[in-house]
C-alpha cells in the first residue's frame, strides 16, 4: 500500500504518502514523540541492566512492573483470520506479539494500601489486515488506580480511518474502564488478576469504530513492585546559650539525628538559612553571631543521603531571645530647681525665708568624685556632691582654687550612691545619712533645700542652689549653680480675694456678671492664670490633682499682663499681686450645656493656675457660687371647657349628620390624656359618677396632641336612621382613659335637637309629680338630696311640666301616643340615691285606660345601676278627657305603679302603690303652648328658687322679670325649648305674694306667661340671726308593717378577705406583711323580716411592695336583706397602686353575702360560710386588685339575740323603702366604677323596647 508503516510513521513524525495528520477532540498531557524515545531509552536502558532512579513516594521501586492482556480475542482472531489475512507485531522487545501480549519493564508508582498510583509499561502492539486497509497500532499503555475496587487503562492509539483512509493519533486516551479484583500481596509486588475493562467512548472512536463505548474486552492481570518503606528519623535542636544571647554573641546549634543516619543538616532563623553541615556519629552544629536584636524561631532540617532507606526530619522549633548590648552611660551634669511643689519650674520668682526649692540633677557620675579627704568617705570611695543652697561670691569654684570662705551654705544635702554610703564606716553614715539623697545609676538626684538666714548673706554675695565635688574633690564638670530671688522675709499681703456681683437671684434667661480679683499672687509665667464661669466638682483644683473635666466652663478667659482675644489684662500693683475685673454674659441655658453628670458639681466663677501652660497655682485657686432666681411658680393652667356644635338643632334622622365640635378651655393635669366626646341621648350620662362605655350612638377620642393651648375641633358622624325626633340628645365630653372615672372638671354638655317626622300632635304638654312623698324624701332631712331638670319646668306645687311632646292621636277611636322629651333627675345620700326618669311617653289605649312609658336609669340599694328604655311605668285610669275641637286634656288621670315600674324603681314601692296623678293635654294640629313654673310655691328671704319655662322655640330669647319689687333677669336662649332662671332672693326682698314674668320678644306684661310665688321672712336662729325656711310637701308615707327585732351583742365573724390575696402579700414579690382582726359585734335582728344589721369592731391592715401597697379593710357591717342575702360593709383605706387613685371611703358596699340556711339553737342565729362576691364598689375600694363580681373567701357569722328593740330601716324593709331615719352608712354607697377605654366594668342591665 504504502512505503511506511505505522511504526516509522510515528517513529519520523512525518508519513509523506500519508494525509496530514487530524487529532481527536481528546487531547492529552503526553506527546508521542517524547513517549516513544521515552519508550526506547528505558527498553535501552533494561537491557544495559541499569538501574532507574525514579522516586516513589513513601515507596521506592525495587522491579519491574508486567502487563498481561489480550485487548480483544475477537478482534485478534479476526486480524489472524482469513479475511483480514493481516499480522499483529510488537513495536518493542519489550512487548510480545502473542495474545495474550504481555509488556516487561514496566515502572510504577503505585501504593497498593493507598489504592493510588500509576503503572506505566512501554512498547506497544501494531494490528494490520486487509492488505493495509486496517491499520491500528496500541502504545505505551498506562494503568492509574482511582480506588480499591477502580481504574484507569490509558493508551496512545494511531489508527486507519476504514471510510478515509487516513490516519488519526490518539494521544494518552482513557481506553478502557477497570474493574479492579482484590489485590493479592507479597512481601515483594502486588497483582491483580482477571481485571475486566470495558472499552471507553474515546476507546471506541480510536478503535476505528470496530467497538461501541462499553464493550467489552479482555480481562488483564498487572504486577507492580513493592519496597519496604524508609526509616523514620528524628531531629532534635539544642541552643547554647539557651533561651536568650547579648546582641553580636555567639549562638551555637546543634542538631542530633536518631538513628544516627548519614545526610546533611541545615540550620534556620525562621526560614533563614544560617547554613548547612553534614553529620557526623548523629550530629551536626553550627554557630552564628550574626542574630539581630528581637526573638527568633530556630530550626534544624535533617536530609538522609539515601532517601531510600531514610526518611528526612525537621526539629521542633526552639525560641531564642537576643537583647541589645548595653550601653556605656554617658555623663553630662545639669541642674534643674522648682518650686517646692516639685512640678513647677523655678524661673526667677521671689522667694521668701520658709520657702523650699526641689533641686532635681541629671547626668551626675555615681562613681567619680573617687579621692578627697579620707574622711568620712574612705579616699578609694566616690565621695559624691555637696547640692546647697546658699550666698557665693562670683568666684567661688573650688576649681578655680577659691577659698571655702567664697561659699556661705545655709541648706545643704549630700548626694551619693546608696551603695558607696553602704560602703561608709559606721561610725560616720548616720551623720551622711542626715543629709543624704541618693544619686542613682542613671546619675539622677532629688533634693528639697531650705530657703532661710537671709542675714547670713555675704557682701556682693549671690543667693542660689550650687553643686559641687563633696569630701575635698575637685570636679569642674560638676561645679554648676542657678541663681535664687531670695528676698528675705515675705511681706505681709492681703489675701487673693474673688467677689462676683450679682451672685444671686440671677435671671436665667440672661444676666450681665462683673466678676472682681484683687491681690491675686502674680504668676511668672507670662501665661497668668485663667478665670472660668462653669461647673466645679469637689476635687476641682489643680494643686489637689483635679482634672480639666472637673472644672468644665461655659465662659472662659486668661488673666496676663496684656490683653488679646482670649484673656484679660490684670493690674500690676508693684508688690508681687495683680488685680483684674471682667465683665460677662450668663444664661442657664448655656451653663446647663457644660454641666458635668456626675460629681454633685456647683456653679460659680472660678480661677486657677493651669499647670501644663500657667503652672499650679494654689494661692489663686479660688471659687464663688452663684444661683439662679427661682422661677416664678406658674399657676396650673384649670380646665374651663366650653363646647359648641354645629349644626345643634333640628338633624334629619332620616340622613348621615356630621357634627362639627370645637372646644375650648381643655386645659390642666385634667387634659393630661386627652378628652372623650361622645355623642348619645341625653338620659345615657349627665356628669354623675364616671363616664359610662355603654349607650352613645358615636364616640371619639381627642388625642393631646390634638389640643392645641386648650382647645381642638373634630367632626363626629352620626348614622343615618340612629336618631328618634321624640328624644332628646347631646354632645357631651370628659376627661379620658383612667381620668374618665375620676375627673369631672371637663364634663360639658350641649344639646342637640332632632326634627320632629310625621305625626299629627305637636305641642303636647304633661304635668305629673311622680310621687310627692318620694320628692319630699329627696329634699328633705336624710336624703339631703336635689332635683334638677332638663327641658322639663316645675309648677309651684313641685309638679314637673314637660312640652313640646309629639305623636298622633284619633279622636274618634280614642287612641293614640305622645313623646314628650326632657328628664328629670333626683339624687340624694351625697349622690348614692341617684334616678334619672326620661322622655315619657304617654299610650292612650282606650277611653278609660293608658299607659305611662318612661326611660328610667336608676342605682339599687347594693350599688347596681340599671338602665332600662321604654318602661310601662304606670298604669293610667283615664277619665273623660276635656275635648275642643283641636285638642284633649285628661285631668289627674289616676297612675298605679306597675311591677316593671317597681323594678325600675329600685325597690323604693311595690307594684300597686298610687303614684301621683297625670294630667296631659294633646293638642291635636295645635301649636306648642309655653308654661311656666316655680321650684316651690314660697320661698324665705336669703333662698333660692328656680324659675322654669318650656314650650318656646329652639334659640329663642327669653327673660324674666319679678314684680312687685322688678327685678330683672338677663335673658336666655331656650335649649329644647326650655329656660330656667336661678335667683336669689335678696335678704331685704319684701315678704308676701310676688308674680314672674317670662318675656318673648313683643312680649308684654300682659302678654307673657305668668306664675305667683309668696316671700317669706327669715327665721330666726338661735344665735339671733335668721335661715331661710324650706317648706316641704306633705304627703302621705307607704304603710308601716308590725315589726319586732331582737338587739344583738357579742355577735362573731370569720372571714379572711380573700386566700390569693393574703398570698401574694405575704409572698415573695409583695414581701409584705398581714396585722390585726375582726373584733366582735353589735347591733340588731328580726327574724319576722329576715333583716338586721351588725356592726363589728376590729381591722386588718395589708402591706406590701416596701409600704407601696397599703390597704386597711375596718369596722365590717352585715346587713342581712332577706333568708337568702346580705351585704358586707366596710370602711376601706388604701394608698393608691399601680395608678389607682387614694381611697379613704367609709361604709363602702364591698361585697354580696349568698346566706346558707340560718342555723338556730338557744338566743342565737348563725350562717355558716356564706359565699361572697366583689361589688363594683368594693372592687374601687379595693384599688382594682379584683374586677366586680370576683368570689372572695366565704364568711361565717353569728348573732346572739337579746331583747326586744324597736325596728329602723335595717331591719324593716318598709322603713327603709319609705326613707325613714336610718342609721348613716352604706345603704346607699356602691355604684361602681363604669370606666371607659378599657377599664374595669359592671355589667349594666339595659332592656330595650319590645
Amino acid at each position: 500500500m504504502h512505503g511506511f508503516t505505522p511504526q516509522s510513521c510515528r517513529a519520523e513524525r512525518a508519513c509523506p504518502s500519508l494525509p496530514a495528520r487530524s487529532r481527536p477532540v481528546q487531547e492529552t498531557k503526553r506527546v508521542p514523540l517524547r513517549r516513544l524515545l521515552a519508550s526506547a531509552l528505558t527498553a535501552a536502558l533494561v537491557a544495559s541492566g541499569a538501574a532507574l532512579g525514579a522516586a516513589v513516594p513513601a515507596q521506592a521501586q525495587v522491579g519491574e512492573a508486567t502487563l498481561s492482556w489480550g485487548v480483544k480475542q475477537s478482534f485478534v482472531n479476526y486480524i489472524n483470520g482469513p479475511i483480514a489475512h493481516g499480522s499483529i507485531t510488537a513495536t518493542a522487545s519489550t512487548v510480545s506479539s502473542t495474545a495474550p501480549f504481555s509488556w516487561t519493564a514496566g515502572t510504577s508508582t503505585v501504593d497498593a494500601d493507598a489504592a493510588s498510583g500509576t503503572a506505566s509499561f512501554p512498547g506497544g502492539i501494531h494490528f494490520v489486515g486487509h492488505e493495509g486497509q486496517l491499520d491500528l497500532t496500541i502504545s505505551d499503555p498506562r494503568i492509574t488506580l482511582t480506588g480499591t475496587a477502580s481504574a484507569t487503562l490509558y493508551a496512545d492509539v494511531v489508527s486507519k480511518s476504514l471510510s478515509s483512509g487516513s490516519f488519526e493519533t490518539f494521544d494518552d486516551i482513557p481506553f478502557a474502564t477497570l474493574a479492579l479484583p482484590a489485590v493479592s500481596k507479597t512481601a515483594s509486588e502486588a497483582t491483580w488478576t482477571n481485571v475486566a475493562a470495558t472499552l471507553t467512548a474515546q476507546g471506541a472512536a480510536a478503535f476505528a469504530g470496530f467497538y461501541g463505548d462499553g464493550t467489552a474486552l479482555d480481562a488483564l492481570s498487572f504486577t507492580v513492585p513493592v519496597a519496604a518503606p524508609a526509616a523514620a528519623t528524628v531531629t532534635t535542636l539544642s541552643v547554647s546559650p539557651a533561651g536568650t544571647s547579648i546582641e553580636g554573641a555567639s549562638v551555637e546549634l546543634t542538631a542530633a539525628v536518631m538513628p544516627a543516619a548519614s545526610g546533611s543538616v541545615e540550620f534556620f532563623d525562621g526560614t533563614a538559612s544560617l547554613g548547612s553541615r553534614a553529620v557526623d556519629a548523629g550530629t551536626a552544629s553550627v554557630s552564628t553571631g550574626t542574630l539581630s536584636v528581637g526573638d527568633h524561631s530556630l530550626t534544624a532540617v535533617f536530609t538522609p543521603s539515601d532517601a531510600a532507606a531514610y526518611a528526612s526530619s525537621t526539629s521542633t522549633a526552639v525560641a531564642h531571645s537576643v537583647s541589645a548590648a548595653p550601653q556605656q552611660p554617658t555623663f553630662q551634669p545639669a541642674l534643674s530647681v522648682f518650686l517646692a511643689d516639685g512640678v513647677t519650674p523655678y524661673t526667677g520668682q521671689a522667694v521668701y525665708t520658709g520657702d523650699q526649692l526641689v533641686v532635681k540633677g541629671s547626668g551626675f557620675d555615681p562613681a567619680a568624685n573617687v579621692g578627697g579627704r579620707g574622711a568620712p568617705i574612705p579616699a578609694t570611695l566616690p565621695q559624691g556632691d555637696y547640692v546647697v543652697f546658699g550666698s557665693f561670691l562670683g568666684n567661688w569654684k573650688p576649681s578655680t582654687s577659691a577659698p571655702s570662705t567664697a561659699r556661705k551654705v545655709v541648706s545643704q544635702k549630700w548626694a551619693l550612691a546608696a551603695s558607696v554610703l553602704e560602703q561608709v564606716p559606721t561610725q560616720y553614715q548616720s551623720a551622711i545619712r542626715s543629709q543624704w539623697v541618693e544619686i542613682t545609676a542613671a546619675g539622677t538626684f532629688t533634693a528639697t533645700l531650705d530657703v532661710k538666714d537671709f542675714s547670713s548673706a555675704l557682701p556682693d554675695g549671690t543667693w542660689g542652689v550650687y553643686t559641687y565635688g563633696a569630701g575635698g574633690v575637685v570636679n569642674a564638670a560638676q561645679e554648676l549653680s542657678v541663681p535664687v530671688n531670695y528676698l528675705g522675709e515675705r511681706p505681709v499681703v492681703p489675701a487673693p480675694a474673688l467677689t462676683v456681683t450679682p451672685d444671686t437671684d440671677l435671671d436665667p434667661a440672661g444676666d450681665t456678671l462683673t466678676v472682681s480679683g484683687t491681690n491675686y499672687v502674680k504668676p511668672a509665667s507670662d501665661s497668668g492664670f485663667t478665670a472660668r464661669f462653669g461647673w466645679v466638682k469637689d476635687t476641682w483644683k489643680p494643686s489637689e490633682g483635679g482634672k480639666n473635666a472637673d472644672r468644665p466652663g461655659a465662659v472662659i478667659t486668661r488673666v496676663s499682663a496684656a490683653a488679646s482675644d482670649s484673656s484679660i489684662a490684670w493690674t500690676d500693683n508693684g508688690d508681687g499681686t495683680v488685680d483684674f475685673e471682667w465683665t460677662i454674659d450668663v444664661s442657664e441655658a448655656a451653663a446647663n450645656e457644660k454641666k458635668p453628670e456626675d460629681g454633685n458639681p456647683k456653679l460659680g466663677v472660678f480661677t486657677f493656675g493651669n499647670t501644663a501652660s500657667q503652672g499650679t497655682q494654689p494661692d489663686n485657686e479660688l471659687f464663688v457660687p452663684v444661683a439662679w432666681a427661682e422661677a416664678e411658680p406658674q399657676p396650673e393652667p384649670t380646665a374651663d371647657p366650653k363646647v359648641t356644635v354645629t349644626p345643634n338643632e333640628n338633624l334629619d334622622p332620616a340622613v348621615e349628620n356630621v357634627l362639627t365640635v370645637s372646644g375650648t378651655g381643655f386645659r390642666g393635669a385634667s387634659a393630661i390624656n386627652g378628652a372623650y366626646v361622645l355623642f348619645g341621648e341625653t338620659a345615657v350620662w349627665q356628669g354623675e359618677g364616671p363616664l359610662p362605655s355603654a349607650g352613645w350612638i358615636t364616640q371619639a377620642w381627642v388625642m393631646p396632641g390634638q389640643i392645641v393651648d386648650g382647645a381642638f375641633s373634630l367632626q363626629v358622624t352620626v348614622p343615618a336612621g340612629t336618631l328618634d325626633g321624640s328624644k332628646s340628645y347631646n354632645v357631651a365630653t370628659s376627661a379620658a382613659h383612667m381620668l374618665s372615672v375620676t375627673d369631672r372638671s371637663l364634663d360639658t354638655f350641649t344639646p342637640v335637637s332632632v326634627a320632629r317626622q310625621g305625626g299629627d300632635i305637636s305641642g303636647a304638654t304633661l304635668t305629673w309629680g311622680v310621687k310627692q312623698s318620694f320628692r319630699s324624701y329627696i329634699t328633705g332631712p336624710i336624703a339631703k338630696g336635689s332635683i334638677s331638670l332638663d327641658r322639663v319646668a316645675q309648677n309651684s306645687e313641685g309638679l314637673f311640666i314637660w312640652s313640646n311632646g309629639v305623636g298622633e292621636y284619633d279622636l274618634a277611636d280614642a287612641a293614640g301616643s305622645v313623646d314628650y322629651p326632657g328628664s328629670v333627675h333626683l339624687t340624694g345620700h351625697d349622690g348614692q340615691l341617684n334616678m334619672l326618669l326620661a322622655n315619657p311617653r304617654v299610650e292612650v289605649t282606650n277611653a278609660e285606660s293608658g299607659v305611662l312609658y318612661l326611660d328610667v336609669t336608676s342605682r339599687a340599694l347594693d350599688g347596681t345601676v340599671t338602665s332600662d328604655t321604654a318602661v310601662p311605668f304606670a298604669s293610667l285610669a283615664l277619665s273623660a278627657p276635656v275635648s275642643t275641637e283641636d285638642a284633649a286634656t285628661w285631668v289627674n288621670s289616676a297612675a298605679t305603679l306597675t311591677e316593671q315600674g317597681a323594678a325600675s324603681f329600685a325597690g323604693f314601692y311595690a307594684a300597686g302603690t298610687a303614684l301621683d296623678p297625670v294630667t296631659f293635654t294633646f293638642p291635636v294640629g295645635g301649636e306648642v303652648t309655653p308654661v311656666v313654673g316655680v321650684s316651690s310655691s314660697s320661698v324665705a328671704q336669703g333662698g333660692t328658687l328656680t324659675i322654669t319655662g318650656s314650650g318656646f322655640d329652639e334659640n329663642e330669647l327669653v327673660s324674666a322679670e319679678i314684680h312687685s319689687d322688678v327685678v330683672t333677669l338677663p335673658a336666655q336662649a331656650a335649649v329644647g325649648g326650655v329656660v330656667s332662671f336661678a335667683w336669689t332672693v335678696p335678704a331685704d326682698f319684701a315678704t308676701g305674694v310676688h308674680t314672674v314674668y317670662l318675656l318673648r320678644a313683643g312680649d308684654t306684661l300682659q302678654s307673657a306667661l305668668s306664675t305667683t310665688f309668696t316671700v317669706t321672712a327669715r327665721a330666726e336662729t338661735p344665735g339671733g340671726g335668721t335661715d331661710p325656711v324650706v317648706s316641704q310637701p306633705v304627703d302621705e308615707q307607704p304603710a308601716a308593717q308590725v315589726c319586732v327585732a331582737q338587739s344583738v351583742s357579742g355577735a362573731s365573724i370569720q372571714w379572711g378577705v380573700k386566700e390569693s390575696f393574703r398570698s401574694y402579700i405575704t409572698g415573695p414579690i409583695a414581701k409584705g406583711s398581714i396585722s390585726g382582726g375582726w373584733g366582735s359585734g353589735s347591733g340588731a335582728y328580726s327574724a319576722d323580716t329576715d333583716r338586721g344589721r351588725v356592726s363589728y369592731g376590729g381591722s386588718v391592715h395589708y402591706t406590701g411592695h416596701n409600704g407601696l401597697l397599703d390597704l386597711t379593710l375596718s369596722n365590717p357591717r352585715i346587713q342581712v336583706n332577706s333568708a337568702t342575702s346580705a351585704s358586707l360593709i366596710l370602711n376601706v383605706q388604701s394608698k393608691g397602686f399601680n395608678g389607682s387613685p387614694d381611697v379613704d371611703a367609709s361604709g363602702v358596699v364591698f361585697a354580696t353575702l349568698s346566706l346558707p340556711t340560718a342555723s338556730e339553737s338557744s338566743g342565737r342565729i348563725a350562717w355558716n360560710g356564706a359565699s361572697a362576691t366583689l361589688t363594683a364598689a368594693g372592687a374601687e375600694a379595693f384599688a382594682g386588685f379584683y374586677t366586680a363580681g370576683t368570689a372572695l373567701d366565704a364568711v361565717s357569722f353569728s348573732f346572739p339575740l337579746g331583747a326586744q328593740v324597736a325596728c329602723d330601716a335595717t331591719t324593716d324593709r318598709a322603713l327603709a323603702s319609705t326613707g325613714a331615719s336610718a342609721p348613716t352608712g352604706a345603704l346607699w354607697l356602691g355604684i361602681g366604677v363604669i370606666a371607659f377605654g378599657g377599664m374595669l366594668l359592671i355589667a349594666v342591665r339595659r332592656r330595650q323596647r319590645a
